[in-house]
């Protein structure tokens, strides 16, 4: 075991420092203290404790990531995975295993996806934003696990938008989810004020 945390390159630092990077990175906590913003002021019609519970959950996602765009965490657990496969044998095995991954995290991925759509409901002009801003990070998410199997060599052999993709999609949906939450906000500010007592007209 100590061999193998032996021939890892990984080193915590700065991974990424150009100015798309930094934008990125504070997008993240930008979204983060939206996301709990939002929490705060969610509509009365949800039980409290599931809307705090949705709302803290992503907000941590959003901090996660944050971190994670400069150190790049994903490199070193990558780097594990593929020592301690060649350690035990099953390295030759790896590319059905990436397969299995990637339709692993689709499935799961889709599963909230589903859920999201049916627990917003009647909610969209409220959180369609939202909603839509984490469906551009799961697509951005599993683009980056599928760079296993060479999808990024695809994407960056299109004109124009293959050098870029990644970028575009984690941005959009950094952008849309702190949109969404602002929204979801005044939207429940102007419910207060046509409503004195709290509740939804």
């Amino acid at each position: 075991m100590l061999s193998l945390f032996s021939d890892i390159t990984w080193r915590p630092g700065i991974g990424d420092p150009n100015p798309w990077a930094w934008t990125i990175t504070f997008g993240y906590l930008v979204a983060g203290v939206t996301c709990l913003f939002a929490g705060r002021h969610a509509e009365p019609t949800w039980p409290i404790p599931l809307r705090r519970r949705i709302w803290t959950i992503l907000a941590l996602l959003m901090f996660a990531l944050s971190v994670n765009k400069q150190l790049d965490l994903q490199s070193l657990l990558t780097q594990i995975l593929r020592l301690g496969a060649k350690r035990d044998g099953w390295y030759v095995y790896r590319q059905q295993l990436q397969v299995v991954f990637i339709l692993v995290s689709s499935l799961i991925a889709t599963v909230g996806i589903v859920a999201g759509w049916m627990l917003l409901k009647d909610r969209w002009q409220k959180y369609g934003l939202v909603y839509f801003g984490v469906v551009f990070l799961v697509t951005f998410i599993i683009i980056r696990a599928a760079s296993f199997h060479h999808v990024d060599t695809f994407l960056y052999r299109l004109p124009v938008v293959g050098n870029c993709v990644n970028v575009y999609l984690e941005f959009s949906g950094i952008l849309l989810i702190i949109l969404g939450t602002l929204l979801a906000v005044r939207h429940r500010r102007a419910e207060t004020r046509r409503s004195p007592c709290g509740t939804e007209g």
